[in-house]
């Protein structure tokens, strides 16, 4: 018995040297103990293996832009020609603040980027779009008209993450960024009774920010899908309209993104 028990221990051995030397990323550690019949005995803990938690990933995926006002307001007074007086007067010309209000429906978005992970830290570099249909508009508290047009948004941004381990498949996330979005009018167009026609046809650029938080789940070792919520925001933007300058107040857009992450 006591031949075989010296067999099978130093046969457990010789396995385990060798596969430590098959596999040198792994780290293993040895302890022996004496057993009552004077035999020794080795225990060799399970090997842990040395995980680099760097590098690069790209991500891609959908996202539903919810509706959003756009708030624009003329610098100064505004020359709108009115309708004469009485019949066959003279037009009136008045000069007065214009405030302009356009409603959108929800709308659809898509966000690519590339990025490095650091352990729990990400940064990326992000290219986004964003479109929402013009559903109506409302100038100086008059009552709304309908009207065909739309806003979209391009925005490049670098961003900054931090995954929250949790030890499951599982990982929270928060993070935000900074950058440079353009906005545009496409073919935004109406007759506001009393006022004249609108048209709103223009691209401005400006800073923008964000702000991003949800849940990625571990498909594999290299990919995994995440949900999220987005908030970005666009100030500073300018329009033409009336023949005037108009400045529009700061965007906030929410959106909820669904998407997928491959890491190399």
């Amino acid at each position: 018995m006591y031949s075989v028990k010296r067999l099978f221990f130093n046969s457990a051995m010789v396995a385990t040297f060798f596969a430590g030397m098959a596999t040198p990323a792994l780290a293993q550690t040895a302890e022996s103990q004496i057993l009552d019949d004077g035999s020794e005995l080795l225990i060799v803990q399970a090997p842990v293996q040395d995980t680099n938690e760097n590098g690069w990933y790209a991500s891609l995926g959908p996202s539903l832009v919810f509706g959003y006002p756009v708030d624009i307001e003329s610098d100064g007074t505004v020359p709108i020609t009115t309708a004469p007086l009485f019949p066959g007067g003279p037009a009136l010309v008045a000069n007065i603040p214009i405030d302009i209000s356009l409603d959108t429906d929800a709308g659809f978005g898509i966000n690519g980027a590339v990025g490095y992970r650091f352990d729990d830290a990400r940064v990326e570099l992000e290219v986004a779009y964003t479109n929402n249909n013009v559903e109506g508009v409302t100038v100086n508290d008059l009552a709304e008209v309908p009207l065909d047009g739309n806003i979209e948004s391009a925005q490049f941004m670098v961003n900054g993450y931090y995954d929250i381990p949790t030890k499951s498949r599982f990982s929270p996330y928060i993070g935000g960024g900074v950058g440079v979005a353009t906005l545009t009018a496409d073919d935004v167009e109406a007759n506001i009774p009393g006022i004249g026609a609108l048209e709103l046809d223009d691209t401005g650029a400006s800073f923008v920010f964000q702000v991003k938080a949800g849940v990625a789940y571990e498909i594999s070792e290299q990919a995994s899908a995440f949900l999220g919520y987005r908030l970005h925001g666009i100030p500073g933007q300018n329009f033409d309209a009336f023949n005037a300058d108009f400045d529009a107040d700061t965007l906030l857009v929410h959106s909820l993104q669904l998407g997928a992450r491959y890491e190399f």
